[in-house]
């Protein structure tokens, strides 16, 4: 994408185009009540989510994928800052202090290990969201309008897979290999361990993959990625449970997938549980354009290019234009004339990043739709284009159900068809490249044997066309009037036909 001073272009084998600027964040520490803990800056772009395993050459395969994270979707994600580590022991009893909690109350349990680097556990997502609100209370003065919450599955995930920074990896945050990233069962630890006991992603994220379960901020609904229209930070609001991610020290290493959605009720505190952070900025930092709209036509949005064709004879000086742009974000100019092409500027919400996009709208989509030539099995059929007919003749032995077509259309047209019967006929239906003009053609195949075929065709050979005479019907040849065209083979046949000038 064109961008002004603020960005440039980063293009990332995995996440494909992501935008960088030159005023990035970075990380911060915070102390309260005496225990530092380091907010690690993720800046923001773009991340392909989910994972599939229907297609080994499709983006995000795995073959361990689930039906809930899929379909793989494109989400764009602004500047935030996200927890080095889980909030552990310390951290948790720094903000919570003497308080009858959950996690006070239950953390003496025989499988929870205590200890100031251990994960806190037993936090119910309810729990989760009072030690967040209760750290802004703390440190409100140092955050500058910005706030401490929980993260959004796609802030987890993007973070997870390292951000701008990723190196390939999709299936665990750091590595496509649990054993470096992640404590998984195979570790036969059975139970949480210290935090930062195995390498960070590429972020410097630690346990992402495996020891202890994260909640998100997100409800857990199967269907929300095929369902859900948005591609910036999307937040699912359907569903009776909420979502948590990263596995847990004794699951096997599938389910401390990146990708890997779990879902709890809010109320649920195990000794598997517990939180990360992310801080969020006051004012959001994207400035895309989401979606274009010209009239009834969705453009394509091609890096800073912008480009839509509409049919034919379109006045491009008066269009209603419906531009979807980052939350939060400015767009200029309002125009209604697309004449010329439109160069539009994005300024994110917090006035430090801003985009060019140049929008080009041309009148030139193909009104015709037409079926202009078609083979069948190496045969070449006759259009007829006023029945709207075509006729081919096969060899007998011809399977109808499996026949080798071919066939060549006006210029962008779109072609479905009707059916499976030739001999008694299929529909063939040509849609105009505007998406205005549509017909049918009903294609018949007639089988005759091998023999027979052969015979027409060497007649043919051998009685060629010697003379064609045109003769025209009352006198005259205007446009519009009617006429004949008369072929004289050499056998002394002929063959009549009407023609309109």
């Amino acid at each position: 994408m064109k961008m002004r001073t603020t960005i440039i272009i980063m293009l990332i084998a995995v996440f494909g185009m992501s935008l960088r600027s030159t005023a990035e964040i970075i990380n911060e520490d915070f102390t309260v009540n005496g225990v530092t803990f380091k907010m690690v800056a993720v800046n923001g772009g773009s991340i392909l989510m989910g994972a599939q395993k229907t297609d080994p050459e499709g983006e995000n395969y795995d073959p361990m994928a689930l039906p809930d994270e899929s379909p793989v979707r494109r989400v764009w994600m602004g500047d935030y800052w996200i927890g080095e580590t889980v909030v552990t022991q310390d951290l948790w009893e720094a903000v919570m202090g003497s308080q009858d909690t959950t996690f006070l109350k239950y953390g003496v349990c025989q499988r929870t290990p205590k200890g100031d680097a251990y994960p806190a556990l037993h936090i119910s997502r309810k729990l989760a969201q009072v030690f967040a609100d209760s750290l802004n209370v703390l440190l409100a003065e140092k955050l500058n309008g910005r706030k401490f919450a929980l993260p959004t599955e796609a802030q987890w995930e993007y973070a997870a897979k390292g951000g701008r920074e990723n190196r390939g990896y999709t299936r665990f945050a750091g590595s496509d290999d649990s054993t470096s990233v992640a404590w998984t069962r195979s570790d036969k630890t059975w139970m949480v361990v210290k935090v930062r006991g195995k390498l960070p992603n590429e972020l410097g994220l630690y346990d992402m993959s495996g020891n202890v379960l994260e909640w998100c901020r997100d409800r857990w609904w199967n269907q929300f990625y095929s369902a859900d229209g948005n591609d910036e930070n999307p937040i699912c609001q359907k569903g009776l449970s909420y979502n948590n991610r990263g596995g847990f020290a004794n699951y096997y290493a599938e389910r401390s997938r990146v990708a890997r959605r779990h879902a709890d009720k809010d109320t649920y505190y195990g000794y598997d549980i517990g939180m990360r952070l992310v801080l969020e900025p006051e004012k959001n930092s994207l400035s895309n354009i989401r979606k274009f709209t010209v009239e009834k036509w969705k453009a394509v949005i091609d890096g800073d290019q912008i480009v839509l064709r509409l049919p034919k004879g379109t006045d491009l000086t008066n269009l209603k234009s419906r531009i979807k742009i980052s939350d939060g974000a400015t767009l200029t100019p309002d125009t209604k004339d697309f004449s010329n092409p439109v160069v539009y500027t994005v300024t994110s919400e917090d006035g430090i990043n801003s985009k060019e996009y140049t929008a080009t709208v041309t009148a030139d989509l193909n009104d015709d739709a037409r079926l202009t030539s078609m083979t069948v099995d190496g045969h070449e059929a006759v259009i007829d284009e006023e029945s709207k007919t075509v006729t081919v003749t096969v060899y007998k032995n011809s399977d109808l159900t499996n026949l080798d077509i071919d066939y060549t259309t006006s210029s962008g047209a779109t072609v479905i068809t009707d059916g499976d019967d030739y001999l008694t006929g299929v529909t063939y239906i040509i849609g105009s490249e505007d998406g205005m003009h549509q017909s049918e053609y009903l294609l018949t195949v007639t089988k005759v044997d091998e023999e027979e075929t052969t015979d027409i065709e060497n007649e043919e050979a051998n009685n060629p066309i010697v003379k064609t005479q045109y003769f025209n019907i009352g006198g005259r040849n205007d446009i519009g009037s009617c006429g004949v065209k008369v072929d004289f083979y050499k056998n002394g046949k002929k063959r009549v036909e009407k023609i309109l000038y």
